[in-house]
């Protein structure tokens, strides 16, 4: 990744806790300030989730769900960001709803879906800095790094043969029921594959 159009970023390999109760996008959000990210690509598995229909974001979570619907994120690959304050976040995984209608319907997962409980998260931050990117926020850059952002065009003329790759869905904020092809977007997020 010798190209000078390649943006090396500062990047973490971590694995936190995220709070439960608020809507997922929230959830991740504090997860970002709180490592200093301006972005993060995470798995989340096995954790339980509630759509509860009309419930404010800011609203806690009701002890006993008298309405709404339960359910459980078998596994979740997110990418989430901060662009400005606004966080975005897409993906894709897989879920269950324990209602026969809702989990009949359900194409998508909201990031308003609420998780039941504190949730365990893996994956990579990429560093808040001075270096504003489209859709990956301002990151901190650093040139001895195995990352990089590139743009659609750069990325394009690449083989990808050897990369892992990661993209934001366009500026929709939508998590998909499957894994889908590598979304269109104007840049991604590379690092050479170990062997």
């Amino acid at each position: 990744m010798s190209d000078p159009d390649a943006l090396r970023v500062e990047t973490q390999v971590f694995e936190t806790i995220i709070d439960g109760y608020f809507p997922l996008r929230e959830s991740l959000r504090q997860m970002l300030v709180r490592h200093g990210f301006a972005t993060a690509c995470v798995r989340l598995t096995h954790a339980p989730i509630m759509d509860i229909p009309d419930l404010a974001s800011d609203a806690p979570v009701p002890l006993r769900l008298l309405r709404g619907t339960a359910g459980i994120a078998d596994r979740l690959e997110l990418m989430i960001s901060l662009r400005g304050d606004t966080p975005h976040v897409s993906g894709f995984g897989t879920w269950q709803w324990y209602d026969a209608d809702k989990a009949a319907a359900a194409k998508a997962l909201s990031p308003l879906t609420r998780l039941a409980e504190p949730a365990i998260v893996q994956g990579i931050g990429i560093r808040a800095g001075p270096a504003q990117t489209r859709t990956f926020g301002a990151v901190a850059p650093l040139e001895t790094s195995d990352y990089a952002i590139v743009r659609k065009q750069v990325f394009a003329a690449m083989d990808h043969s050897a990369l892992q790759i990661w993209a934001a869905a366009g500026d929709q904020d939508i998590i998909l029921s499957s894994p889908q092809a590598l979304p269109d977007a104007p840049e991604y997020l590379i690092t050479k594959t170990t062997t």
